[in-house]
């Protein structure tokens, strides 16, 4: 299957997996989710951005009525959720993730980013849109550069998502055709 610079051909599968995760958010502004896997390709955690485990307030969003990418965490204003980028560091260990592949279904922020660059992680593929409420992350390459970290980002945009989607449907299409039985 051809791909895209910089992109895998299992990378679709992997942000397939990524973007099924954000649907699990209760968050009411934005859903995102990640995956990683380890160094030798094997999925290892995931998770997606939402308030605390067990907290009680998930119907309720502090940022409601925000824009998009307002900043957060100001004198007076609550921080709502964890990110997905986040939580996934949390349930996945650091010896498991060295030399490993985040994927990500949007653009991380810039806090996220940085824990990201100090998580051991060799490569980050993301979906380089905005989710469909219109959030998108600011962490861009020139953000990223600053660091001068040794570490590979693929943006991955929607265009090359759903076109890679649809060489994958055709390919199953074209073989359930060679191999229909006659009637």
């Amino acid at each position: 299957m051809p791909t895209m610079p910089g992109i895998e051909k299992k990378d679709k599968q992997w942000m397939d997996m990524a973007v099924a995760m954000s649907k699990n958010s209760k968050c009411m502004r934005a859903h995102y989710g990640c995956i990683v896997l380890n160094k030798e390709g094997r999925l290892i955690g995931g998770g997606y951005n939402g308030k605390p485990a067990g907290a009680c307030n998930d119907g309720v969003c502090y940022r409601e009525g925000l824009e998009a990418n307002a900043e957060k965490g100001g004198k007076g204003e609550k921080v709502c959720c964890i990110h997905a980028e986040t939580n996934t560091l949390f349930w996945t260990p650091h010896t498991d993730r060295v030399g490993g592949t985040l994927y990500a279904s949007g653009v991380p922020c810039r806090s996220c980013m940085l824990n990201l660059l100090n998580s051991g992680l060799a490569r980050i593929v993301y979906l380089d849109e905005p989710a469909t409420s219109g959030h998108k992350g600011d962490a861009d390459l020139e953000f990223f550069k600053e660091y001068g970290i040794d570490i590979k980002l693929v943006p991955f945009s929607y265009y090359e998502w759903t076109y890679l989607h649809a060489l994958e449907t055709f390919k199953e299409m074209q073989l359930k055709r060679i191999y229909a039985k006659p009637h």
